[in-house]
């Protein structure tokens, strides 16, 4: 195994590897003086740690170093784990930038997450169908309530950064200084994506990592397939929780708000 990652002159992120649940086992190792080796594990997506022989400011560095690069940590995972020769064949990659895609021809929509271009494929009816129910839905309650957040559904550019460009199903906007022309300069407060059979990589992990370390307040994945919706909330205390479509699901933003997917499509 070779090194991914030097976090400090002797610590290294030795290796990786995605289990066939899809959670990703980090290994950490740095030499304890004494012929040995103190070592820690950290678990992605939920950031659980195993840890011998660090001290609680090691860790607390670890950590956050671990956030700023987990999608990257997944990829490599993904490609069979974090290796020389994986990381060798990324960095011959060509980087793309937004400019590319602006070039895309007329008809394709793609994302650009770190260089890289991730094409998107037509979405299916019932996905569209979700999309604008809870668009729809959102709208209805900020209208009602005077509210001054902003709705919008895809196709809508989102750039995080210079380096990612999203166009999320759903975007909640509510600093209106960062709405241009162009669509939204910076993070959405609220994101919701709704999965595909060609997305789920995308939503569950990589553009989780992404709209946390970008400042998403709120992120909702939304699975047409298992009926299940994946809540994140990413300020103060971080909560993450799972539902199924005949529940009713709080917001985060707006404490009095809840939403029902199965009473939108009519299943009830």
């Amino acid at each position: 195994m070779y090194p991914y990652m030097t976090l400090n002159d002797d610590t290294e992120i030795t290796h990786s590897e995605m289990k066939p649940d899809g959670k990703v086992k980090v290994y950490i190792e740095t030499p304890d003086g004494k012929d040995g080796f103190h070592h820690a594990i950290c678990w992605l997506p939920d950031y659980s740690w195993e840890i011998s022989g660090y001290s609680e400011s090691d860790i607390n560095y670890f950590k956050q170093l671990i956030r700023d690069n987990a999608h990257l940590i997944i990829e490599f995972s993904q490609k069979g784990g974090i290796l020389k020769n994986n990381i060798i064949s990324l960095s011959q990659e060509k980087l793309h930038t937004i400019n590319d895609i602006y070039s895309l021809p007329d008809g394709e929509r793609a994302e650009l997450i770190d260089g890289k271009l991730y094409m998107m494929t037509p979405p299916s009816r019932i996905h569209q169908k979700l999309v604008m129910e809870l668009s729809a839905t959102i709208r209805g309650y900020i209208k009602e309530n005077g509210g001054l957040c902003e709705v919008y559904p895809a196709p809508f550019a989102v750039f995080l950064n210079e380096e990612n460009y999203v166009e999320p199903d759903i975007s909640v906007i509510c600093d209106k200084n960062k709405l241009t022309d162009r669509g939204c300069s910076g993070a959405p407060d609220w994101i919701i994506e709704i999965v595909s059979p060609s997305s789920s990589r995308m939503d569950y992990f990589v553009k989780l990592f992404k709209y946390r370390s970008a400042g998403v307040r709120e992120y909702w994945i939304v699975n047409p397939m298992k009926k299940t919706v994946q809540t994140y909330w990413f300020e103060n205390e971080e909560d993450s929780d799972q539902y199924i479509f005949s529940d009713r699901i709080n917001s985060q933003i707006y404490t009095d708000f809840s939403i029902c997917i199965s009473e939108l499509l009519d299943e009830l």
